[in-house]
């Protein structure tokens, strides 16, 4: 016997005056969310009355080295500019600080840039701090480290990082990896 699931993500073309290719990147927002919740479900894309209304996806660089971290959020916010969302940029220079914050506590989805070597509590930790929570789907997790063994890769990914990327790195490599996860967001 054979079994076939799927996921679909639809959107209600309800208003004039928006482009095909903003419903289109609606209903892949919302194919995006079925598979996140779980895969074999069909979600509604947001109704948007206006074309007002635009969902804040937050996007937080964990990073001890205050250099590192200026470049990655020089580059998000260079990102963002040419995006339809509303962003949220915050820098954080520990990982306690990133899982003690509130500011990723609201339901919006997050894209997690993090360092694996840091004080206090390094980003594997983080890592697997993010993913045992009940809304780890909303989560999207690069790893951008001096790790570069084969064995810290693997872990890395095994915990659930997205994407994993060794320092040092290259800008337009960066972008292109985070404008991909955004995509998928």
């Amino acid at each position: 016997m054979f079994y076939c699931t799927f996921s679909c993500g639809i959107v209600e073309v309800n208003i004039g005056g928006m482009l095909l290719d903003e419903w289109l990147e609606q209903a892949d927002a919302a194919l995006y969310a079925a598979k996140n919740g779980g895969r074999d479900r069909t979600a509604v894309g947001g109704r948007i009355s206006g074309g007002q209304q635009r969902r804040t996806v937050k996007l937080a660089v964990v990073d001890d080295d205050v250099i590192v971290r200026t470049i990655v959020v020089d580059l998000l916010e260079h990102i963002v500019r040419e995006r339809k969302e509303q962003y949220d940029v915050q820098a954080f220079a520990d990982g306690v600080s990133f899982v003690e914050s509130s500011w990723h506590e609201d339901r919006s989805p997050c894209l997690v840039i993090l360092d694996g070597v840091m004080p206090k509590m390094d980003g594997l930790e983080v890592l697997r701090r993010l993913r045992s929570r009940p809304d780890a789907s909303r989560y999207k997790i690069m790893m951008l480290t001096m790790r570069q063994s084969e064995e810290d890769i693997a872990r890395a990914l095994q915990l659930g990082a997205d994407d994993y990327i060794t320092k040092p790195f290259k800008r337009l490599e960066l972008e292109a990896r985070v404008s991909r996860l955004l995509k998928r967001m």
